[in-house]
């Protein structure tokens, strides 16, 4: 699954998310990288991604959150938003 955000419409200037593989992963690309870039992260089976003010959000099947920012100067950086649900609530 590619999730692409195109900004403004029908410029050069965008962004895509990938959720690949058997893992569910997620891969990160946008015009002059030279090839798709991993997210910083070790877990896995990712099922949804949003874009809102140039981050990118990720929900896992264990419904973690995640927050990365696309504007940094050392490139993808980001991590665990909030703590996973607490069990009694799931």
């Amino acid at each position: 699954k590619i999730f692409l955000i195109n900004s403004p419409p029908d410029s050069e200037n965008f962004m895509a998310v990938a959720i690949y593989g058997p893992w569910f992963r997620l891969a990160f690309y946008k015009p002059g990288n030279e090839k798709w870039v991993e997210f910083p992260t070790r877990d896995k089976e990712f099922k949804d991604v949003i874009f809102f003010e140039e981050k990118i959000y990720a929900i896992n099947d264990d419904g973690q959150l995640y927050e990365f920012d696309t504007n940094t100067i050392a490139g993808l950086r980001g991590g665990i938003h909030e703590t996973r649900p607490h069990l009694k609530f799931l």
